[in-house]
């Protein structure tokens, strides 16, 4: 039943279950782009009402088809193989909760065993170190004052770096830019002009509030940082719900020009589609994918299409030091649904949780579920007063306010070590964005006439 309907050419069709009818175009990469037809993106296929044995039982097809295996994590929420074969990837998992087998063409990544080749350096630090990097915040003018964005970075024991995301193009003032520099170097212990190694830059989505400060830092400060790798899923952009009207500026302007610039200001950086259950090792960090935009697309006759680019973002908890950090990006009550399916609490809980969506949604189906000891919001106090006052009431109701940390007030590093933490903060610096004097920091010109 499942081979009359199965498209991807050359991988073995999944015999059991009920494939869904449609093969979904899964976007590309940071090499392969999104301006290229949808036959030439990642692929994937999803069944419903399948079992853990049935799934065993496909993968031990793909191996006898020619591919051989990579990648392979069991755990009680799922089973996720990664089989490789003929230049293709084909990574494929069951959530046991749900029922469900995926099976991706992946057209844009590389194996995980070839993206953490060689991260295992000499360990020089005893410790780690999370920053959450302070970024202005206000009422929103154009291109001067924003109400978004967020900058993590975690420093490992090899003295590499692990960042998280990035602020608006209004928050790249010179100012930020050299006070960010002066907390990497105090970071990492080094001198100016001394080489800083970015062992990773993971980005939750496409949205220029988390992006842009990173690929405008990359451009003024490239000679002096060296990204070994990039990581992030990005969906096909008609998934996405953009109007028909701003979706060709969206790809052709800005996301294949952010691809294109990050190109230019990371040569060589290996680039990894992530995708849920993959786990892996940067140092003494590990990284576990919890959710993607992939699995977003999870019921027949539901939500087969994603309901926006916010929640395209990827989930990922990141660990270090006997701490964890839960990255939501901007999650919304959609994304809640699927990790209560997906896994139980304890499964989720961690020592810092990063608020969603700049406090954009309430989330409550997330607040209420996870467990954390600390809340990082990316948002700026004036904000939450004004506007986001009921969502930062359903955080206070499920987590300690004293173990709040507001990006727009200060910048704020935990130094770990073995489950025990020392805290430091920082003053804020950088005000409102001046395009007169501050446009050479952007890496996408300003409109003329601005």
């Amino acid at each position: 039943m499942n081979d009359q309907k199965w498209r991807l050419e050359g991988i073995p069709a999944y015999g059991d279950g009920e494939l869904f009818d449609e093969l979904f175009t899964l976007g590309g990469g940071l090499y392969d782009g999104f301006e290229n037809s949808p036959e030439d993106h990642s692929l994937m296929h999803l069944i419903n009402n399948t079992s853990a044995g049935a799934f065993l039982a496909y993968c031990g097809e793909l191996a006898g088809a020619g591919f051989r295996p990579g990648f392979s994590r069991s755990e009680e929420h799922g089973l996720y193989r990664e089989f490789i074969g003929d230049g293709r990837i084909v990574y494929a998992y069951f959530t046991a909760r749900t029922g469900q087998a995926r099976v991706i063409l992946d057209r844009s990544g590389i194996p995980l065993a070839d993206f953490e080749a060689d991260a295992s350096a000499e360990e020089v630090r005893s410790d780690s170190e999370l920053m959450q990097f302070g970024l202005f915040y206000g009422d929103p003018v154009k291109g001067q004052v924003s109400t978004c964005g967020m900058l993590y970075v975690i420093r490992l024991h090899n003295n590499k770096l692990f960042l998280v995301d990035g602020g608006e193009g209004a928050q790249c003032t010179n100012a930020a830019f050299e006070e960010l520099m002066r907390r990497l170097r105090e970071l990492t212990q080094t001198s100016d002009g001394e080489r800083i190694t970015v062992a990773c830059w993971f980005c939750t989505h496409a949205h220029n509030d988390h992006m842009d400060f990173f690929i405008n830092f990359m451009k003024k400060f490239g000679g002096v940082l060296n990204v070994e790798r990039i990581m992030f899923n990005f969906p096909q952009p008609e998934y996405t719900g953009i109007p028909a009207e701003r979706l060709e500026k969206f790809v052709r302007i800005y996301l294949s020009g952010a691809m294109n610039a990050l190109k230019q200001y990371c040569p060589g950086a290996r680039y990894l589609k992530i995708h849920t259950g993959q786990k892996l090792s940067l140092g003494n960090l590990s990284a576990e994918v919890l959710l993607t935009h992939e699995d977003m697309i999870y019921e027949n006759e539901a939500r087969t299409h994603i309901s926006g680019v916010n929640s395209s973002s990827t989930i990922v908890k990141l660990s270090f030091d006997g701490s964890s950090l839960l990255i939501l990006g901007d999650a919304d009550e959609p994304n809640g649904e699927v990790l209560r399916k997906y896994y139980l609490a304890d499964e989720l809980s961690c020592t810092y949780l990063q608020a969603a969506h700049h406090l954009a949604n309430r989330d409550e189906n997330i607040y209420s579920y996870v467990r954390a000891e600390s809340v990082l919001i990316p948002q700026g106090r004036l904000r939450i007063h004004r506007i986001r006052r009921e969502h930062y009431a359903t955080l206070c109701r499920y987590y300690d306010r004293d173990r709040f940390y507001l990006e727009g007030d200060y910048t704020v590093v935990f130094r770990v070590k073995d489950g025990t933490e020392e805290v430091t903060y920082y003053q804020l610096m950088g005000g409102p964005f001046d395009p007169k004097t501050e446009s050479e920091n952007l890496w996408i010109e300003l409109p003329p006439n601005f």
